[in-house]
């Protein structure tokens, strides 16, 4: 048998190297969420269009649909480009205004120097009212890697 002071000793080496191991988990959890949750970047772009009796043609800077008829349906894209020299993921997010007749992907991959086209769809039902829309769609964009 072991005396008490020796025991004691080990149990509190024990209870070190425990508590050792489990600020590194936390730590290692901590990391973890930093590097992936929080978006590094996020970009909006506005969106707006009109349902009506007639079709009609913007231009501008915007994703704009113009005007559409009931019972439409309309195209339009946009281009997106990793500047960062790791993966992207992006998280894509349409305004509750025009969730119902905008509709995309709602995450894609990019990889460093990566562009892709994304494409977003307008439906504008048989029963729209006739008036003016907008709205926005929110990129939020993470890194796609753990140690990068």
């Amino acid at each position: 048998m072991k005396p008490k002071t020796q025991k004691q000793s080990e149990e509190r080496n024990n209870l070190v190297i425990y508590l050792l191991f489990i600020l590194s988990f936390a730590l290692i959890l901590t990391l973890f969420y930093i590097n992936f949750s929080q978006p590094i970047e996020t970009k909006e772009i506005d969106v707006k269009f009109e349902i009506g009796d007639s079709f009609g043609i913007l231009i501008s800077d915007e994703l704009d649909y113009g005007r559409v008829l009931p019972g439409s349906i309309s195209s339009k894209s946009v281009n997106i480009t990793n500047e960062h020299n790791f993966p992207l993921k992006a998280k894509i997010l349409i305004s509750s205004d025009i969730s119902d007749f905008v509709f995309g992907d709602s995450e894609l991959v990019l990889n460093s120097g990566e562009t892709k086209r994304v494409f977003f769809d307008l439906y504008a039902p048989y029963d729209s009212s006739f008036e003016s829309y907008s709205g926005k769609i929110k990129f939020e964009f993470r890194k796609n890697c753990l140690f990068c």
